[in-house]
């Protein structure tokens, strides 16, 4: 009665079914444990850590002079301008230049006179302390000084006008390229580094992260982004381990970076995991 049994009955030839679905059957419960890991052999960990800045704007500089004479003197004549470099080396002879020359015709005798094709760009506004007719500022911007740029000297000696004169050229921009240092941060034990410098070589980076993260190192290569480490530099590392919560562990976690004193125009570093580390399985569980 408390089965239910009879409720159903079903006839099929000289086979004869009767329902009882009040009836318990108990079976034994089954569960199934598995351990398992996706590496056969042990696969270390690489991480990449790199800097960076904006390097169109970081290798720019800028140079300025100037036109003027005595109130209300109109200024005519010319003046030169002579390309200085290094050791006080005078490249290429000076280039003879008109009082109002433009900015288009200055950009190119740079260009044809000092081989500055493509390298420079040149402005021209009123000289806003002057007050003589005809008086210019000249803006020269040369656009890649990676490796330093001369000085453009002035001589006004051929001015017109009472009391005209040309200014000495004053560098108005210098480049703002990669300096100072970042830090980097265990995010597992809290530790951090000492500073690292911009320009830190492959066994700097190795040592530190050992000696202050308490991270194993296998090995760090490291790499200038754009020629040189002012504009950039990458650093691969690849791992050994380091010892976690549950001993031994070849996963390491993602560094993590302070760029407090790292200079330079949208200076910046970062890291990323470039491979994840794997190990064989091994251990107890409970």
């Amino acid at each position: 009665e408390g089965d239910l049994y009879g409720s159903a009955v079903d006839l099929d030839g000289d086979l004869l079914a009767v329902g009882a679905p009040g009836k318990r059957n108990p079976s034994p419960e089954v569960q199934v444990v598995t351990v398992f890991s996706e590496a056969l052999d042990e696969e270390h960990e690489i991480q990449i850590i790199s800097t960076s800045v904006n390097v169109s704007e970081a290798i720019r500089t800028s140079q300025e002079f100037s036109t003027c004479a005595d109130p209300e003197e109109m200024i005519r004549g010319t003046f030169q301008l002579t390309y200085i470099v290094a050791d006080n080396y005078t490249y290429a002879s000076s280039i003879e230049l008109d009082a109002d020359v433009s900015a288009e015709q200055l950009r190119t005798f740079l260009e044809d006179k000092l081989n500055l094709r493509g390298v420079v760009h040149t402005s021209r506004s009123s000289n806003p302390t002057c007050d003589s007719q005809n008086g210019w500022t000249w803006n020269v911007t040369f656009l890649d000084s990676t490796n330093g740029v001369g000085i453009l000297k002035t001589d006004g000696h051929s001015l017109i006008g009472e009391g005209a004169d040309i200014s000495e050229t004053i560098t108005t921009r210098q480049t703002d390229m990669l300096e100072g240092a970042f830090i980097l941060v265990n995010s597992i034990n809290g530790l951090s580094s000492r500073a690292l410098p911009h320009n830190a070589p492959s066994n700097t980076v190795k040592d530190v992260i050992e000696e202050d993260l308490a991270i194993s190192v296998k090995s760090v290569l490291s790499e200038d982004i754009h020629e040189i480490p002012e504009l950039g530099r990458r650093w691969t590392i690849v791992f050994s381990h380091h010892v976690g919560e549950h001993g031994r562990d070849v996963n390491i976690p993602l560094l993590q970076v302070i760029d407090d004193n790292l200079q330079g125009k949208d200076a910046q570093v970062w890291t990323h995991t470039g491979f994840e580390g794997r190990g064989i399985l091994n251990g107890t569980f409970a």
